[in-house]
């Protein structure tokens, strides 16, 4: 895999002792490709009817240099991954030259992903120049300067993006969707609405970022998410879950600064509810 020289915290932990980013979402990525699933609406309830799927779809929002893509393929999934970074992007390129067994696996979208048809600024910190943040109807150098004077960090423009919905480029069942845009995750999700309405995205692995969504935010992610047809955990595919009746009432909740997980009631309903069994043990029974 190629990473960045300096200058990059996912391509210093790839490049440390233990070769790894992210091992959690790495490790619930795996859970939700080896989990089986109806193979149609009719077997839904019967959970013994399910099946793993051979080469199930996976969709890696906000790729940036790859890692979450590689993995997938190098499991045997589809992946369709969306980076709108040019230097992230000629990065993954270069990783899939480099294993040319996966390309036919992958396909890579040099887009950005949002509710509406758009071309935003990318910006990132200068001491982690693959973390691209989406900047849309604000003056950039106001957002640079104001998050100077709030995090302490020095933010530089990347370039320019096209954005456009998920829903209009993906219209299939999802296995495993991981949506890592630096609090844009909800915005990403509405664009997806219809692609949630009328196929099932499995298991979802969402960033929850903190200092962008605010209380109030967190609040509205979570009732989306709920809406949706989604039981949340901060732990992983297994649970335990979010209550919802927590979430319906709007009530505080304690997030994890990174991921939310996030499965189809239908798999954990028919297992009995939440907070029983985990999703890949289902077709056990």
């Amino acid at each position: 895999m190629v990473v960045y020289a300096s200058n990059d915290i996912v391509s210093d932990h790839i490049k440390g002792d233990t070769h790894q980013w992210e091992s959690q979402e790495t490790k619930e990525m795996m859970v939700a490709l080896r989990s089986p699933v109806p193979a149609s609406p009719r077997d839904s309830k019967h959970p013994a009817r399910w099946v793993k799927k051979e080469a199930p779809l996976v969709v890696d929002v906000g790729a940036n240099i790859g890692w979450f893509t590689l993995k997938a393929a190098e499991a045997g999934a589809r992946v369709a991954a969306f980076e709108a970074m040019a230097s992230n992007i000629q990065l993954v390129r270069t990783s899939l030259c480099a294993n040319p067994g996966l390309m036919d696996r992958v396909a890579l979208y040099n887009t950005g992903l949002g509710t509406q048809r758009a071309t935003c600024s990318i910006i990132s910190d200068v001491s982690n120049m693959g973390d691209g943040h989406t900047i849309c109807d604000k003056d950039t150098k106001d957002v640079i300067k104001q998050w100077k004077s709030e995090f302490g960090r020095d933010y530089v423009v990347r370039g320019e993006m096209r954005v456009r919905r998920l829903d209009s480029l993906i219209e299939e069942d999802v296995q495993f969707m991981k949506i890592d845009v630096e609090g844009f995750e909800a915005e990403v999700l509405k664009g997806a609405a219809q692609l949630l309405d009328n196929h099932n995205v499995w298991f979802i692995a969402a960033a929850c970022n903190h200092n962008k969504l605010k209380e109030a935010g967190k609040a509205e992610y979570l009732k989306f998410l709920n809406d949706q047809g989604y039981y949340i955990s901060t732990q992983g595919f297994q649970g335990p879950f979010i209550n919802i009746d927590d979430i319906e009432a709007g009530r505080p909740s304690s997030l994890p600064s990174h991921s939310l997980y996030c499965v189809k009631k239908l798999l954990i309903d028919a297992a009995g509810g939440p907070n029983k069994r985990r999703p890949s043990d289902v077709a056990k029974s």
